[in-house]
């Protein structure tokens, strides 16, 4: 069973009207409306959406309601920190250089040292080309920047990913060929190759076998609309 291509209405930015096809539904799964279709919702420069970001074809109806309505005021991106870990490579013990460390807002940064309140390899993982953690934030945005706190022995991330909320796949958002060894405290914040990814899970990849020590993150901070 189809449903209909209108998926929801919105108010017109010079019409004033109701009921116009909504222009910026994409990222069709499947059949383009059959039934389990997932659509990805969102609004023109001047809209802010009401309602679930997200609408399924459920026997030939959308589900939720999603609506765009003019913004009186500018809408500045969403930032946030780190709310729970998903998964992770390894860690320097389950207390101190945790994973669980990487959580809320900086408390090392900008000092560069070695802090047991931040993230740190294991102890045998110096020569790790595979470390990472999976990072969960509180709500799903789309994606326009990822800030990293490194503040020891920096350089070492080499790709991020995030995790497609629609089909649950990852997607590669930055990649470089190399890691580097960089002996002061830094925010990364690199220029993403793809900024459409729908997510509130972030992956960190990194090779620590260049600085051949140990790597530490204190914070990572997700911004996103």
């Amino acid at each position: 069973m189809h449903c209909k291509c209108i998926m929801t209405t919105y108010l017109a930015a010079k019409a004033n009207a109701w009921n116009k096809e909504f222009a910026q539904a994409h990222q069709v799964f499947g059949n383009m409306n059959n039934h389990g279709s997932r659509k990805l919702v969102t609004c023109e420069p001047g809209y802010k959406l009401i309602g679930d970001s997200i609408v399924t074809c459920n026997y030939g109806q959308w589900s939720g309601d999603p609506m765009c309505v003019e913004e009186t005021v500018s809408t500045p991106p969403e930032e946030q920190w780190v709310s729970r870990i998903r998964a992770f490579s390894s860690e320097w013990s389950s207390e101190y250089w945790s994973a669980k460390q990487v959580i809320g807002p900086p408390n090392v940064y900008p000092q560069y040292l070695d802090s047991p309140s931040a993230w740190s390899i294991g102890k045998n993982k110096l020569n790790s080309r595979t470390e990472f953690l999976e990072l969960v934030f509180t709500k799903p945005v789309i994606v326009k920047r990822v800030d990293i706190y490194e503040t020891f022995n920096s350089g070492s991330v080499t790709s991020l990913e995030g995790l497609h909320l629609l089909d649950d796949n990852w997607v590669i958002l930055w990649s470089t060929v190399r890691a580097q060894h960089i002996k002061a405290a830094r925010i990364f914040s690199p220029q993403l190759n793809v900024t459409n990814v729908f997510t509130n899970v972030i992956r960190i990849n990194m090779d620590a076998s260049v600085s051949q020590s140990y790597v530490e993150i204190d914070a990572v901070q997700l911004v996103g609309t």
